[in-house]
């Protein structure tokens, strides 16, 4: 999967969009994803900033996201490219990285809450870091971001356990139980990758047999993510255990439900619901 850059909403994000009844509203902050470069604001933000969040293919084409971690500086970025100082962890699905592979990096401040995505094509791929060609740069609103107060520190080279698994287990189920927050990367075969964020009450991630499923909230109307599942099934999802260290990366398909009547607490009756079917899990602890 590569990128074309492209500075209109694709046809998966207009039908959402329709869906939704928010078509103008969508419009009125369509010039926000045009943005193909970072700004000053988004330099400073960006020095700030100690984890990121990286979703995009392995080898075999399965859509994954990992998170990348480095001392605070480890990002840099200005005008048209993005340095991200490190890579993912060894045994990481997304550890072997190829050059002009499409990639969707996020930035999330969970003190400030505060969050940044960028999209673009790996211009390089060592093991000194990766160079990203920014096709897209732009801040999202603070709903639904839950502040936290442990740090994520893993690193390129930590000794991890990564086990790989088909099928949720009882373990794999707790951590979800227990999350605010995961993020979600989605894809489209002509825009690329994108990550982002879904964050609520513990317990708003639920799932029927081996399908998770969750509320789609009321979010900023774009429904970039959303708009990518409709066009392209390929979702991976990501847990994070900050307090164990422990993460788990789920690649599946996603697939949107429209007309949902919900009542379950905190659901917010948007009718809309997504559900993933896991094609493969990765569970990683650290030694």
């Amino acid at each position: 999967m590569q990128s074309v850059p492209d500075k209109g909403f694709h046809g998966g994000e207009r039908l959402a969009q329709h869906r939704a009844g928010v078509t103008a509203e969508a419009d009125r902050l369509a010039g926000m994803l045009t943005t193909q470069h970072i700004t000053e604001g988004m330099s400073r933000f960006l020095a700030d900033q100690e984890l990121a969040f990286i979703t995009g293919e392995d080898q075999g084409g399965l859509l994954w996201t990992s998170p990348i971690s480095g001392p605070r500086g480890f990002c840099t970025g200005s005008g048209p490219g993005l340095l991200l100082a490190g890579g993912a962890a060894d045994g990481d699905p997304l550890q072997s990285l190829r050059d002009g592979q499409a990639l969707g990096v996020l930035f999330v401040d969970f003190a400030r809450r505060r969050r940044l995505r960028i999209n673009g094509v790996i211009s390089n791929a060592d093991a000194g870091g990766i160079d990203i060609a920014v096709e897209q740069a732009f801040g999202n609103c603070p709903r639904h971001i839950v502040p936290r107060s442990h740090q994520w520190s893993g690193s390129r080279n930590d000794a991890r356990d990564h086990s790989r698994h088909r099928r949720l287990a009882p373990e794999h189920l707790a951590l979800i139980a227990a999350a605010h927050t995961f993020i979600l990367g989605t894809a489209h075969p002509a825009r690329g990758a994108d990550t982002s964020h879904r964050g609520g009450a513990p317990g708003f991630v639920r799932w029927t047999g081996n399908e998770l499923w969750w509320p789609d909230y009321v979010g900023n109307n774009l429904f970039n993510s959303i708009g990518n599942i409709v066009t392209h099934p390929s979702t991976s999802l990501l847990f994070v255990d900050f307090q164990q260290q422990a993460s788990l990366q789920i690649s599946g398909h996603g697939a949107v439900e429209w007309e949902v009547t919900s009542h379950l607490e905190n659901d917010e009756e948007t009718g809309r619901r997504v559900r993933v079917v896991p094609a493969a899990i990765v569970h990683s602890r650290r030694f």
